[in-house]
């Protein structure tokens, strides 16, 4: 176990590698400007750690990677397609695949809403394992001027088929991106409203995002902190505090 944390460690520094993190619509939103051509868009990662940024949950503290594949369309139409893997243990919380499908709305110059119906597939022991179900997401990012935007997310999992773990988890997030810069600060809160418990935390990141190694590939790197404030549920989410760095590698 110690020789393969140290492998990965390795790969962790030697790959520039994996993933555009924490620029506006990777994480938890697909939403950008109107475009004029479809544009598909693969993004990998490499992380030190395991940080649930959908959600504002500590996962786990195994390094983990994931891949992430968006494609717009003229009309303002889209698919995400996001795969999350621990490098560490196959069958922990953090082996997961998340797809969306999703609109683009731009009732105003400084407003972009987006709601996202998709699929979440719990891939701890099989390709669709017990606890996948159904995923509503609804983004509204505010743009204050070209460089600080304010993004509220709207969560809510298990709308279908496991309605007795239904959540309801709002995230805002306040962006400052200038040339390779982005900086954001967060907060996650989980409401109670649906499922009788509530947790509440909050993060920061700092990355490097956006440096062309060719045509059509940009690197990116970075640090993203979240701590679990406070939990009604110490079982199902646990205060804890992490720290996860980030290394990434873009095409499109």
């Amino acid at each position: 176990m110690v020789m393969k944390k140290e492998f990965y460690f390795i790969l962790f520094i030697a790959i520039p590698g994996l993933a555009l993190a924490l620029k506006p619509g990777t994480d938890s939103s697909i939403v950008s400007k109107p475009t004029k051509k479809n544009i598909p868009t693969v993004t990998l990662r490499v992380h030190s750690m395991g940080l649930f940024n959908y959600m504002g949950k500590v996962v786990n503290y195994n390094p983990a990677a994931d891949f992430l594949f968006t494609y717009k369309t003229r009309n303002s139409f889209g698919f995400s397609l996001f795969k999350v893997a621990d490098l560490v243990d196959a069958h922990s919380d953090n082996n997961f695949t998340i797809a969306f499908a999703n609109k683009t709305f731009h009732p105003a110059k400084w407003l972009t809403i987006a709601p996202n119906i998709g699929v979440n597939l719990e891939q701890q022991h099989a390709v669709v394992d017990h606890g996948s179900d159904l995923i509503f997401l609804l983004s509204s990012v505010f743009r204050i001027n070209k460089a600080i935007t304010i993004e509220h997310s709207a969560m809510l999992p298990n709308i279908a088929f496991e309605r007795k773990h239904s959540d309801w988890i709002n995230r805002i997030r306040v962006l400052y991106s200038r040339s390779h810069l982005d900086v954001s600060g967060l907060i996650w809160h989980n409401n109670a409203l649906l499922d009788g418990y509530q947790y509440f935390s909050t993060g920061a990141s700092v990355f490097y995002n956006r440096v062309p190694l060719g045509k059509k590939i940009k690197w990116g790197a970075g640090a993203t902190s979240l701590w679990v404030a406070s939990s009604s549920n110490a079982e199902r989410v646990p205060k804890r505090l992490g720290v996860q760095f980030t290394t990434s590698l873009t095409l499109n």
